[in-house]
């Protein structure tokens, strides 16, 4: 039997956590601008740090956290906030449902493991197939993101005021990181379950070009991510079957 190669060896000796982690990092560089661009807009309405850490923790939004912030701002009332949003953030109960039980932890932390489930982390999931490596990215997203928001209150006070509004393009980066493992994982979607798999990424394509009709380019994503999820849950369900 031939000897394995130093490259082969010391590929095994990669801690999963640790193989997870470093996965993890493009997309904490991409969101990171995001969480310190949230502080700077939460301080210029004089939010505390407490209060940006607070809001980072329980509310792990950072889609939702924005619409908050801005429509406190224009002075809307809590119920129509409220209602916005749970409207966005209605795409993470199937998420939630499709992946809460494949990351590590008893029976106690699941409302904990599906608190952290995100867009960027459901991605990143797919091409991580063990229960620890799935929690590692999900609380090492879930802390960076807490972090980041402090450090933008710190850096609010640094700046002028009006700087704060320059900088909404610092978002592109996580959009582009999302999009593109969005497509990954489509990729190996369609890879692992054959031809019949391209039928819901068509259902679920045909899905979001009719919400982009109907909705518009800003809200058509909320249902998109539904839908598709929804779909995706069933048809795993289904054992990859129409």
């Amino acid at each position: 039997m031939p000897k394995s190669s130093a490259a082969d060896r010391s590929a095994r000796s990669v801690h999963p956590a640790a193989e997870a982690l470093k996965s993890a990092l493009p997309v904490m560089l991409g969101v990171g601008p995001v969480g310190v661009l949230f502080g700077i807009s939460a301080a210029q309405l004089d939010w505390s740090a407490a209060d940006v850490a607070l809001m980072n923790v329980l509310a792990f939004s950072g889609s939702a956290q924005f619409a908050f912030l801005k429509l406190r701002a224009e002075g809307a009332g809590l119920l129509a906030i409220y209602l916005l949003v749970v409207l966005i953030n209605l795409r993470f109960i199937p998420m939630s449902w499709a992946s809460a039980n494949k990351a590590a932890g008893g029976r106690w932390t699941l409302p904990l493991r599906a608190h952290m489930v995100t867009d960027e982390a459901f991605a990143l999931e797919q091409f991580h197939t063990q229960p620890g490596q799935r929690l590692v990215i999900r609380l090492a997203l879930f802390v960076f993101w807490a972090v980041t928001g402090v450090v933008g209150v710190g850096v609010a006070a640094l700046l002028p005021p009006e700087t704060g509004q320059l900088l909404g393009g610092v978002t592109f980066p996580a959009s582009a990181l999302l999009a593109g493992l969005g497509l990954l994982a489509t990729r190996d979607f369609v890879r692992g379950g054959g031809r019949t798999a391209l039928v819901p990424v068509a259902v679920a394509t045909a899905a979001a070009l009719l919400a982009l009709g109907l909705l518009g380019p800003r809200l058509f994503w909320v249902p998109s991510i539904v839908a598709g999820t929804a779909l995706a849950l069933w048809w795993d369900r289904r054992g990859g079957r129409p």
